[in-house]
């Protein structure tokens, strides 16, 4: 038996526990950063494929030598998120450069194909001093680092067993030429997508704060609205002295797009024209849980209520004031979660003598 097998075999519980160190802490320090990323996973290398790199390699000395026996891979959901958790890393652990790489530099112009970030690194003198760390002071540790669609190419690409362009027919290379053209831009279209929504959040919140609030609603106006908004604030508060209902600071952004729709039926469009509706219809929002039953009540006193409830309140609260069987089938109609036969017809009956107490 390879006498670096052996020596595995008796760290094999140190290099377990250091992954699992290593991804809390990784977890940690990208979380701090304010970077969401798809997955942050640990690996220790297997036996098997330990014994065949010994085998194929034929250069190793002892375990020390091997700088991947424990693996952090962290998929970032875009492309220039990859170069923010490159800048966490180096700054928080000991970069070994010499057997570092950033796979997407060799590429060559004329090749297809998407590579990772790969660090070997070792804890610094800082964590090693403090009792958790310092069992892992000498074990090196590899951290890869793409972005998804990265991660998909090289997951595609190792399913179809070829790794490099070199001996494929030319009509072959052409097709993963352009796919790989393709997913560049994507990834690059996707970072534009989430600087374009990051700048509206800003344009929104600016005007909220300076008072023009005459900006149209859209699934990220209205979101920050939600976030910034005095009147959701007091109507949340209202919730909480009378009924003992916390509303989250969050909203729910898969129901927007369908809130926006309710409320340009009543004729709201703009934040300044919610900001008034909010404004003018308070008392009765605050009265709408008490037509819902007690079961209602006492279940959102035991769970948090999204946000985005009160501006479905608010709706609910013009549509009974309306008394307009048209506004009513058409909210039916928008919210499609009911049969038709199914659908409570006293449900806005019941609101409106409940606004009227």
């Amino acid at each position: 038996m390879s006498e670096i097998l052996i020596e595995y075999d008796e760290l094999k519980e140190t290099f377990e526990s250091y992954a699992l160190s290593l991804q809390s802490l990784l977890n940690t320090l990208v979380r701090d950063a304010g970077i969401s990323v798809h997955t942050l996973e640990s690996r220790v290398k297997n036996r098997k494929s330990l014994d065949a790199k010994i085998v194929k390699k034929d250069k190793y000395k002892s375990i020390d030598d091997i700088t991947d026996v424990v693996g952090i891979r962290i998929i970032s959901h875009y492309a220039n998120d990859v170069d923010k958790i490159a800048e966490i890393v180096e700054e928080e652990f000991l970069v070994d450069k010499e057997n570092s790489i950033d796979k997407r530099a060799t590429l060559e112009p004329d090749r297809f194909g998407y590579l990772s970030l790969h660090y070997i690194i070792n804890l610094n003198d800082k964590r090693t001093k403090l009792k958790e760390y310092a069992p892992y002071k000498k074990i090196k540790a590899e951290i890869q680092i793409r972005s998804i669609l990265q991660h998909a190419w090289a997951e595609i690409e190792h399913d179809i067993g070829y790794k490099s362009s070199n001996g494929l027919p030319n009509e072959v290379r052409r097709y993963f030429s352009r796919l790989a053209g393709l997913l560049e831009l994507a990834d690059d279209e996707f970072v534009k997508i989430r600087k374009s929504i990051t700048a509206r959040q800003e344009e929104v919140a600016d005007a909220i704060k300076d008072g023009h609030s005459d900006v149209s609603l859209d699934v990220v106006s209205l979101a920050e609205f939600l976030n910034q908004s005095t009147e959701i604030a007091d109507i949340a508060q209202a919730y909480k002295k009378e009924y003992n209902i916390t509303i989250s600071k969050n909203s729910d952004k898969n129901i927007l797009p369908q809130l926006i729709k309710l409320l340009k039926s009543v004729e709201i469009s703009t934040i300044k024209s919610l900001s008034n509706a909010l404004i003018l219809h308070k008392n009765d929002i605050i009265k709408r849980p008490k037509a819902y039953s007690i079961y209602f009540l006492e279940h959102y006193k035991e769970n948090i209520m999204s946000r985005d409830a009160l501006i479905s309140f608010l709706v609910h609260v013009i549509i009974a004031k309306s008394n307009s069987t048209q506004l009513e089938g058409m909210y039916w109609n928008t919210i499609d979660t009911l049969s038709a036969k199914n659908r409570p017809d006293s449900f806005f009956d019941d609101l409106r003598k409940t606004l009227s107490s």
